[in-house]
């Protein structure tokens, strides 16, 4: 899903440099988890910035190729994409709800409190301007994963490079929920949904990469992710924004974000093209001389 930003197949220093990207993000983040080997509190402090501290390294010193293709610049003009980004959760959680009470694997007191007015709506406002507001932390995942990874990760393979990225992002996050495992209500769960969960991510934040050419339009939709996707499924599904949701209630989550996210890719991709083939049989128009 990287048009012109993505290189051909990576030669000697893009494979080099992937590695060393990769031995570094996971080392940053993965150390501070250490001393829960030895009974002691790990700290997920170094997680937010390691991709962005390993994607500066190589780009810089390693690979030298500098930040051109980075995408670290923002382009507001590509404001209806940063839109989406801001609010697909919204399709997403009412689509999951739906799919539970019809599937009848919600809970009994399966609550959508969300009217046009009252307090709850002004919630949903507030978890979606701390989205917007935590994108520069989030900046210092995606400059990495979306920003280097990814636009060099069998770059010749946009779906490839795609699932590859959001395989390895779900692993990487495996300290986290190894340490915590309660908030996903089954280690196990926890450990296979969630790659399938942020390779789905990756497909969608990787084509807004492209469409918009920045990473910052790719903050914005993982920082929805992070808060007003989690905040709305765990109040739904729960009745408290802190709760716990079933194992069942997050693969429709799951579910709802393949049929949401893949589906705006998918639409789009097809969308294109169509227009493409238009313009490519599209008749010349040549002028022809009219008898008097």
């Amino acid at each position: 899903m990287q048009g012109s930003e993505s290189t051909s197949a990576p030669g000697p220093d893009h494979r080099r440099g992937i590695i060393i990207f990769l031995a570094i993000a996971f080392g940053l983040a993965w150390a501070g988890f250490i001393p829960e080997l030895f009974g002691r509190g790990g700290s997920p402090a170094l997680m937010p910035f390691a991709p962005a501290i390993a994607a500066f390294i190589v780009r810089k010193w390693v690979t030298r190729e500098g930040f051109a293709d980075s995408g670290w610049r923002p382009r507001p003009g590509r404001w209806r994409l940063y839109l989406l980004a801001f609010l697909w959760p919204v399709a997403t959680t009412l689509l999951s709800v739906l799919i539970a009470d019809a599937a009848g694997v919600g809970p009994a007191d399966l609550s959508f409190p969300w009217g046009v007015k009252g307090p709850g709506f002004l919630t949903l406002i507030g978890w979606m301007a701390v989205s917007v507001a935590i994108a520069p932390i989030i900046f210092g995942e995606e400059f990495g994963w979306r920003g280097y990874l990814q636009v060099r990760l069998l770059a010749d393979n946009p779906w490839k490079a795609a699932i590859a990225t959001g395989l390895i992002w779900g692993v990487w996050h495996y300290p986290l929920i190894l340490s915590d495992s309660e908030q996903y209500g089954s280690l196990w769960v926890g450990l296979l949904v969630f790659p399938i969960a942020t390779t789905n991510l990756s497909i969608f934040l990787g084509w807004l990469r492209e469409r918009t050419g920045d990473v910052w339009s790719t903050s914005i939709g993982h920082g929805s992710n992070n808060v007003t996707e989690d905040s709305w499924h765990r109040l739904a599904f729960t009745g408290s924004q802190d709760g716990t949701p079933s194992s069942g209630a997050d693969a429709v989550l799951v579910v709802a974000e393949v049929i949401v996210l893949t589906g705006v890719v998918l639409a789009d991709r097809l969308l294109r093209r169509s227009n493409r083939a238009k313009l490519h049989h599209q008749p010349n128009r040549i002028p022809t001389l009219r008898p008097d």
